[in-house]
This record gives C-alpha cells, sequence and structure tokens, in this order.
C-alpha cells in the first residue's frame, strides 16, 4: 500500500522486485516518489526499506519542491517554523501552534506531507502545542542557507548571531502566492480594533530587512504598509497593512482560510470591512 502508483503489471510481485522496478521507473519521472499525482493525501507513513528508498530520493538531485510546498515552508519560516541543521549537515523542519489553532497545523502538514513520510502528524507535545517535523534529511540545506545568514543580533547590532535573515536572494526565491501570504499572516499576522487594517509581527527582523518586506508585499500585492515601533529598548518593529490595501490581503488569504483554516476567520477582520472607507 506504500507505494507510488505505478502501472497495474507490478500487482502481485514481491515487495523487492516491486522496489526495483519503481528504482528503474523513477528514472523517466521528474518526481520519483514525489510524482504530483502521488502527492494527493492519503499519504501513508513508510517504514523499513520504503523509508529508505524515500529518504534517498528526498537527498538525491532529483527532488523538487512544488509551488505549494514550497510557498508554505517559506512562508511558514518566515514566521513560526524553525528549520535546524545538525553537526551531519542534515536538516528538519518543526512548526507548533497552540491548540485552539490545529486546523492551521494540520493546512501546513497537508501542503507539507512529501516531506513527512516517514514522520508522525499533527500532535499535541508540550504547552498545549499542536506540532509535527519532516523528515531529516540534505534534502533542505539549501533552504537553510537561504534563511540562515550569520547576521547582527536585532537587540544588539554589534553581536553576530546566525538567524533568520530577509535578504534579496531570499526574497527572489519567495513564492508570490495566496499560500505564501496565507501562511504569513495565519502565524504573524493581527488585525486592529479600530479600522480595517492589520499588522505582521516581523519582530525578529530589523528594520533594513522589514523595508526589503515591504517592498516585495508592494510590488507583488501593491500593498501600502509602514513600519511601526514595537519596542524601543529591544529594537524591534512590526509591519503595518494600511487600511486602503488591507481588502487585497483578505482577498488573497480568504479563500484558503475559509476552506481549509476556518480556525483562523477572526483575521479576515470582517466586522471592520462595512465600516472601511477604502473599498
Amino acid at each position: 500500500g506504500a507505494y507510488p502508483p505505478f502501472p497495474w503489471s507490478y500487482l502481485g510481485q514481491s515487495r523487492r522486485n516491486f522496489r526495483k522496478g519503481v528504482v528503474c521507473l523513477a528514472k523517466n519521472y521528474p518526481y520519483g516518489y514525489g510524482d504530483p499525482d502521488y502527492r494527493q493525501p492519503p499519504f501513508p507513513q513508510l517504514h523499513g526499506k520504503e523509508a529508505e528508498d524515500y529518504r534517498l530520493w528526498l537527498s538525491s538531485k532529483d527532488f523538487q519542491l512544488l509551488e505549494n510546498e514550497k510557498s508554505v515552508l517559506f512562508g511558514t519560516l518566515l514566521s513560526d517554523g524553525t528549520l535546524g541543521l545538525s553537526k551531519d549537515g542534515t536538516c528538519r523542519f518543526k512548526v507548533g501552534h497552540c491548540s485552539d489553532h490545529r486546523c492551521l497545523v494540520e493546512w501546513e502538514h497537508k501542503n507539507l506531507q512529501v516531506l513527512c513520510r516517514t514522520t508522525q502528524g499533527p500532535k499535541l507535545g508540550q504547552k498545549n502545542l499542536v506540532c509535527f517535523e519532516t523528515t531529516r534529511g540534505t534534502h533542505l540545506k539549501w533552504v537553510y542557507k537561504l534563511f540562515y545568514k550569520l547576521s547582527p543580533s536585532v537587540e544588539d547590532p554589534k553581536k553576530l548571531v546566525i538567524r533568520k535573515t530577509i535578504s534579496k536572494e531570499l526574497l527572489k526565491q519567495l513564492p508570490p502566492t495566496p499560500e505564501t501570504l496565507t501562511a504569513i499572516f495565519c502565524c504573524d499576522g493581527s488585525i486592529r480594533n479600530d479600522c480595517y487594517a492589520g499588522k505582521i509581527a516581523f519582530q525578529c527582523f530589523p528594520k533594513a530587512e522589514l523595508e526589503l518586506f515591504c517592498k516585495w508585499l508592494k510590488k507583488h500585492y501593491g500593498m501600502e504598509t509602514n513600519i511601526v515601533i514595537h519596542s524601543k529598548t529591544k529594537n524591534q518593529y512590526s509591519i503595518s497593512v494600511l487600511s486602503k490595501t488591507f481588502g487585497r490581503l483578505v482577498d488573497t488569504i480568504e479563500p484558503i482560510i475559509e476552506k481549509d483554516i476556518p480556525c483562523m476567520v477572526y483575521k479576515l477582520n470582517r466586522e471592520r470591512k462595512p465600516k472601511a472607507k477604502n473599498l
């Protein structure tokens, strides 16, 4: 049951011969185990030799992230997700949200299931967080290098630390898709109670990097934003999405939230929408 959907002629063969056939066929398929048709749920968890073959495929040069996978991975990494690099050069992505936002974790996991074939799905962990993690391997090392740089600390610019960094190189790779914006706003977005506007809490990035990200929002979504002080003592800033273009953000993420992430409907600020003057 834990095999890609290859020709019927493989039915009834031994697992060993089946795997040999899969390995041969994988050379003619751009995604191998990740054939686009095979990325539709449900995804059976792999064990034993199948898990080993899967890890080899992930670490092969043929492994590619589809657009929705890259969007959710990158968008979540810019906010609540983390990507750890071990001494042996392998990486593992992890993310967790409070139990009230379980549907957000399930949406993230659904889009990243191709990376989670040997790990458990979302589960309740410490501090009442629902979490999941991806299979460890070298296939995400390029993503780690893209996100994590030796850069000045936000709180103490004289100190160099390895941290998430918004760079021009990263923004060139960041997909301008609804999934990217949904992942970012569901994790780090909030709404204002006095008007039809919102905020993106990117306090872990310095002001100069937030300016780069605001230019990216302006270029791809036409969003008008301001960078506002979050904490003077900690040198932290956040992004304010102005009311005149907040509706564009909502129009982009609303279909996904309504369909797959109902626990985040409150972030659409529907109560303030009828009072907005710029719609």
